[in-house]
């Protein structure tokens, strides 16, 4: 059963005479997003150098963050737009000139290259958190001759005195918008 696939699908209206067979084109990209320990997490699970799911930062500390979204077969189309949409939470504050976009072929970055083809767009939100967006208006010209298998944003945040200390601290979150 298609339905309880976790697959990228495009909806049609069909008339079966028959069994058939549906093989999906193409699949769906990823997105996972980290965020570097300065002191206590120094090790490397594959996402970098003290790259992790926490962080322990004091107030005014520069919060480094990585985007990192997978590239997926995009053979079947003629263009393909690929969005990374990151709300962040009050207690942090978007250094908007900190932000890179790289291409790379692991989730650390070790052979990651700059690239360009995207455009930036910073929103301030009425409940006081901030809503950035990387977008690549067709990432299969961007990638075209480039090997990659992720796009990697890094960029960068200060704790700011609306900060939460403790539990469930400032956590921001990302979503993946892209062409189905």
């Amino acid at each position: 059963n298609i339905a309880d696939q976790d697959i990228a699908a495009n909806a049609a209206l069909l008339q079966v005479v028959g069994a058939i067979k549906i093989t999906k084109k193409t699949d769906k990209p990823t997105v996972e997003k980290k965020v570097k320990e300065n002191t206590k997490y120094t090790s490397d699970g594959g996402y970098g150098e003290g790259y992790n799911d926490v962080a322990d930062y004091n107030m005014g500390d520069s919060v480094p963050f990585k985007l990192i979204g997978s590239v997926p077969s995009m053979e079947y189309y003629d263009k393909y737009y690929y969005e990374f949409s990151d709300t962040m939470s009050k207690g942090l504050t978007l250094d908007q000139n900190s932000i890179k976009v790289y291409t790379a072929t692991n989730k650390a970055g070790t052979d990651k290259a700059e690239v360009t083809g995207w455009t930036k767009d910073v929103t301030p939100n009425p409940d006081g958190t901030t809503s950035f967006q990387i977008k690549f208006s067709d990432l299969k010209s961007t990638l075209n001759g480039i090997t990659a298998k992720y796009i990697l944003v890094e960029y960068s945040a200060v704790l700011n005195q609306e900060a939460v200390v403790g539990r469930p601290g400032n956590p921001n979150e990302v979503k993946l918008i892209y062409s189905n």
